[in-house]
């Protein structure tokens, strides 16, 4: 298997069936294939179309199909091989899909590979890894398998989400991400460089927020360098209601005709906008036309490339896609389902283990925990079949009889205070009346930050609040953000009230039906109940574990609750609730295996010092199966942590600074003490590292061979995944501080001595250099290590590298205002409405620096400014070494919007060569960049306009 698809004269022909076939329709006909539901145009033998399947783990929202793990799971494999077997499995079930239903798109929307920069993301669960190189070889992995390796044609085209530095769904569509060029080159660009160069990608989707001021649907700069590293033409599609927002909350652009000629000029080539409602996209992208704002040209353009994308699955030509009905077998779902419970095996992560793991078939088991009877699904869940629950695969392996499950969910009965019965269940519906005590009781499960779940004692089915606002309770799952869960409210008095998150509204009775509903504007409004607890879930835990030889706690997320696509997490914590019912099982027995099951990170405290603890992500049907085939050791331990765990909330960094160099954020910059590195992974054995040898350097470009000696020292088989981390030299002072840089399997058996070989790149020590605006490899001393984890590297030897030489910044040339060497308390805006950025205070003022200034020869220093609305005042001064100059301030005036002044300083005479520039900005002064030039005459100022 070669590691990359490279571009095929085929394609070419692909891209000029597009060309010839858009010259023949009409303006009308070319635009309606730019909305994501387009019509036939049967004249020219093009069929109804429509972008977009969701498939980041699985064919989602298009009925039954396997669930395979969260990609944050699929990602603890570290296994590029099988994550491509799973992209074949779901582009094989896309296929299908689409023979059974032309309407199912074959233009995917997967895989995610947005770094996962803070693990209070909402989305967390959708991405790879905090290391964006890892992230990209993952997702180049998983493309491939959802493309196939026909040169010609392609199973499935995936689509890149979301470009560009997306991690934040508080404010997304309004929020602007500040990120200088050195985190963009190095960070940001790198998970999606990989997969694009790799060929294996058709499209990407621009992500909701705006990047240094401007909308990433129009930043034309980054939406082509994407396209730059690409073998072949990229279609870019808009995310969902996201074109909406540029002339909406954004207030990019005044009215939707502008709004869409601007993104057609950028590059966006397919609008997902106003949900089916095609006929009005197409009239705001003919007003853009008509009115001349955009010409049919770029239209074409779009067009074009839409329907190459289409040409690749061979709908243009059928009779020879390799991938078409009667010539590809159709998907074996069992066959499919096996691998699910592989890929749940393999992403397990043993995070801590005294022995007591793998389960030595104990006599009685008890589960529990609201995990424990819970296989969940998540927003971009396919319907699985069937799923199977760890309390399920436990009583499967074990018998029922010597098994005992218990959610710890409380069951309490309500009775409005002004009521003389309580609500029970009628029906589908909950009622206020007289009957039998025992149907009213209600299980209230803890989600945390509030929020719960709620369902009759002895059903699994769970309430919900749908549209029509009346309690019902025969949802057989949590299937939305909102509908199925609740807030409680405790009232000063002791009573409670019960807000639907669905509804916005609170609960209750209604008319005289007593029928429970969500009908209070206001907390006045809402019913006050009286809630009485009878029974206890914290007792039913600690009675089951004190009757088994071994407790199986299973905490965890509802992924639909809580933090999710449009919410984010508050705090890393376990849920109090949860930690208690923990607590209590250990009280009750101290042999307990602590197993979470979730879409993120904890921080655990002192839960972490339990016996074992084990994470897996949700992991679809098989979550059961594969979670307690490593448990009980008949798959030895594989997975390995691609995200930070952080000992507590203190060790963050903000979540709304995209900025990860300035913050400290992932393991590249940060310095805290972690609860669990990135990289850790235990096994039910011991390995050695005995050796590290280092091959010859290779020159500034080129391969360094590296090989470890290895020793299974245990009683138990091993595939050690042996990874190679490079620490930069302690004076260079940017740029990552430890990166991972290659890894490997090494399956050894019991006593078994075998070795490692890596490979470094000696390219990728190199950092973006601001000044330089490139790579540079920064000389010094590197220290190579290598281990199990970032955290534990066994072995380490010094590698003294030559560098490239840091050149200054040349005189007379421009120096972008964004490519500063040290900063405080600045934001990074646009500084036109299409292209280039300046900088600003992020609140009052902002202090930036820029070294290696060549001003020899150099009369006088100009800025390039702007101060939108007010006036505002810049300063500068000058450091060589030890000596400083104070140039002075200047008062900057008002100015309009993307209007921009040139204000000068005379250079003091004895400066000669490269300083430091230092500046002050005072709001809302912007500055888009400095010059050396000659002495200033006494107008020092001149003013010109980038309104655009």
């Amino acid at each position: 298997m070669t590691d990359r698809l490279l571009p095929d004269p085929t394609d070419a022909v692909h891209q000029d069936r597009a060309r010839r076939l858009c010259a023949e329709l009409t303006l009308e006909e070319k635009l309606s294939l730019l909305h994501q539901f387009s019509p036939a145009v049967d004249r020219v033998g093009l069929a109804p179309f429509r972008t977009g399947t969701e498939a980041a783990h699985g064919v989602a929202w298009e009925g039954e199909g396997t669930v395979f793990p969260q990609p944050v799971g699929l990602a603890a494999t570290w296994d590029t091989d099988l994550l491509e077997r799973i992209g074949e499995a779901v582009g094989n079930e896309v296929r299908d899909k689409h023979d059974a239903d032309p309407w199912v798109s074959l233009n995917v929307w997967a895989p995610v590979v947005n770094p996962l920069r803070h693990p209070l993301w909402g989305r967390n669960e959708e991405g790879f890894s905090e290391d964006p190189v890892l992230t990209g070889e993952l997702a180049t992995a998983y493309a491939r398998g959802l493309r196939g390796r026909d040169a010609t044609f392609w199973r499935t085209v995936p689509t890149l989400k979301h470009y560009l530095a997306y991690n934040m769904e508080t404010d997304r569509s309004s929020y602007s991400a500040s990120v200088p060029p050195r985190t963009l080159h190095d960070y940001e660009l790198r998970a999606y460089r990989g997969p694009i160069e790799a060929g294996v990608i058709g499209g990407i989707m621009p992500s909701y927020n705006l990047i240094n001021g401007r909308p990433t649907h129009l930043d034309t700069d980054l939406l082509d360098l994407a396209r730059s590293w690409s073998p072949w033409p990229l279609c870019f599609f808009s995310d969902a209601f996201a074109p909406a927002n540029v002339f909406g909350n954004q207030a990019f652009y005044p009215d939707p005709a502008t709004a869409y000629a601007a993104m057609l000029e950028a590059g966006i080539d397919s609008f997902t906008d106003q949900d089916r409602d095609s006929a009005t996209v197409v009239g705001w992208l003919r007003d853009a036309v008509t009115s001349g704002l955009v010409s049919e040209d770029l239209v074409d353009r779009a067009v074009e490339r839409v329907l190459t994308v289409r040409a690749r699955t061979g709908e243009l030509d059928a009779t020879a896609d390799p991938f078409g009905p009667g010539r590809r077998t159709p998907a074996d779902l069992v066959a499919h389902g096996r691998l699910a419970r592989l890929a749940v095996a393999r992403g397990v992560v043993v995070l801590g283990n005294d022995g007591i793991l793998p389960l030595q078939a104990p006599a009685r088991v008890a589960v529990v925990g609201p995990l424990a009877e819970e296989a969940f699904l998540d927003w971009y869940s396919g319907e699985a079949r069937e799923t199977v629950s760890l309390g399920d695969a436990v009583r499967e392996r074990y018998g029922a009889e010597a098994v005992t499950v218990t959610d710890g969910a409380d069951h309490v009965v309500l009775r409005a205070v002004d009521a003389a019965h309580h609500v029970r269940p009628v029906g589908n519906r909950m009622v206020e009346g007289p009957g039998p005590f025992e149907e009213c009781a209600i299980a209230v499960q803890d989600w945390g930050q509030g929020i719960v779940t709620l369902r009759n004692a002895g059903s699994r089915e769970v309430w919900t609040c749908p549209e029509d606002r009346i309690v019902r309770t025969d949802a057989p799952r949590v299937s939305n953000y909102w509908d199925q869960s609740f807030l409680l409210h405790r009232h000063p008095d002791g009573t409670w009230s019960i807000f639907s998150r669905g509804r916005k509204m609170w609960l209750r009775r209604r008319g005289t039906s007593g029928t429970l509903a969500a009908a209070g504007e206001t907390l006045d409004d809402a019913d006050r109940f009286v809630m009485t607890t009878v029974r206890s879930g914290a007792e039913q835990v600690r009675a089951a574990a004190a009757g088994a030889d071994v407790v199986v706690v299973a905490l965890g997320n509802q992924p639909l609750t809580g933090a999710h696509e449009t919410a984010d997490r508050t705090t890393l914590a376990l849920p109090p609730a949860m930690g208690e019912l923990a607590r209590v099982a250990r009280a009750a027995n101290p042999r307990c295996v602590l197993t979470l099951v979730s879409s993120f990170p904890y921080a655990l405290g002192d839960l972490a010092d339990l016996p074992a603890v084990v994470w897996s992500s949700h992991g679809g049907q098989e979550l059961g199966h594969g979670l307690l085939d490593v448990l009980a050791g008949d798959e030895e331990p594989y997975g390995h942590l691609t995200q930070t765990w952080y000992a507590g909330d203190a060790d963050l960094p903000p979540l709304d600074v995209a900025d990860v160099e300035a913050v400290g954020a992932t393991y590249w910059y940060g310095d805290a003490v972690p609860q669990y590195p990135f990289g850790h992974g235990l096994s039910y054995t011991t390995v050695a590292y005995h050796r590290l040898e280092v091959g010859a350097w290779p020159g500034t470009t080129g391969a360094l061979p590296v090989r470890v000696e290895l020793e299974n020292t245990g009683e138990r088989p091993v595939d050690e995944l042996v990874q190679l981390y490079v620490q930069a030299p302690a004076d260079k002072g940017y740029g990552p501080r430890l990166r991972l840089h290659a890894h490997t399997r090494v399956a050894l058996a019991p006593g078994q001595r075998g070795h490692a070989d890596l490979v470094l790149d000696v390219a990728e020590l190199a950092s973006w250099h601001a000044g330089a605006g490139a790579p540079v490899t920064h000389p010094g001393t590197y220290v190579l290590g290598v281990g199990p984890s970032s955290g534990d590297l066994r072995l380490r030897e010094p590698l003294v590298v030559a560098g490239d030489g840091l050149t200054g910044r040349p005189s007379g040339a421009p120096v972008d205002a964004t490519t500063f060497d040290g900063a405080r308390g600045v934001r990074i805006v646009e500084r036109t409405r299409t292209a280039g950025q300046a900088v600003t205070p992020e609140r009052t003022t902002a202090h930036l620096t820029y070294d290696g200034v060549e001003l020899t020869g150099a009369g006088a220093l100009t800025a390039l400014v702007s101060s939108p609305g007010a006036a505002g005042r810049l300063t500068l001064a000058l450091r060589q070494g030890d000596r400083r100059w104070t140039l002075g301030s200047r008062a900057v005036a008002a100015t309009g919007a993307y209007a921009w002044a040139e204000v000068a300083w005379p250079v003091p005479g004895d400066v000669s060569g490269a300083c430091a520039v230092e500046v002050t900005l005072t709001a809302p002064t912007q500055l888009a960049e400095l010059r050396t030039a000659t002495p200033p005459t006494e107008h020092d100022a001149t003013t010109r306009s980038d309104a655009r």
